[in-house]
């Protein structure tokens, strides 16, 4: 279970819209791996470069083979994620949506994945539209989303915006 971060700052995350809610969503994220929680050495070894003029993948990265675009997204406006994962084989793919208080608010089991590139522009089973597992759009602000691939488990910083 992720240690839960000071209200305030939880607070200010989601209430915030625009660019200003990612770069506050990125800053509680980040102190929510500095607080000790079990998912600090996995979030902290992952340095996301993002190009906040781009929805494009190739401009968002992380150093495990997996990564999402457009980041942040607008599901209130239509917006779908998609996550490009590299597998080193084929197998069984999960992938689960955390806010910050290290809540699942939406998970997909299942998910058969072929070695190489799967990308939600090919499978709409590497997409989230932005809803919990009842179907309600989230709150806008900072979600962590683990992918769980046969060899490795990936961690990617994802920020909601209305």
């Amino acid at each position: 279970m992720i240690r839960a971060l000071p209200l305030t700052l939880i607070l200010l995350s989601l209430c915030l819209s625009g660019t200003d809610a990612y770069h506050h969503a990125t800053a509680a994220v980040t102190a929510l791996e500095s607080t000790g929680s079990i998912l600090r050495g996995a979030i902290g070894a992952q340095e996301a470069a993002t190009d906040m003029s781009s929805g494009d993948a190739r401009h968002i990265r992380t150093s495990t083979g997996a990564r999402c675009y457009p980041n942040p997204f607008r599901p209130c406006s239509g917006q779908i994620l998609k996550f490009v994962v590299f597998l080193d084989q084929d197998g069984q793919v999960t992938i689960e949506a955390f806010n910050l208080l290290g809540n699942a608010v939406w998970t997909r089991r299942g998910i058969t994945g072929a070695r190489g590139e799967n990308n939600g522009d090919d499978d709409p089973a590497f997409t989230w539209d932005g809803t919990d597992d009842k179907g309600r759009t989230v709150a806008a602000g900072g979600y962590i989303v683990r992918i769980t691939t046969p060899d490795h488990t990936h961690f990617v910083k994802v920020a909601v915006q209305k």
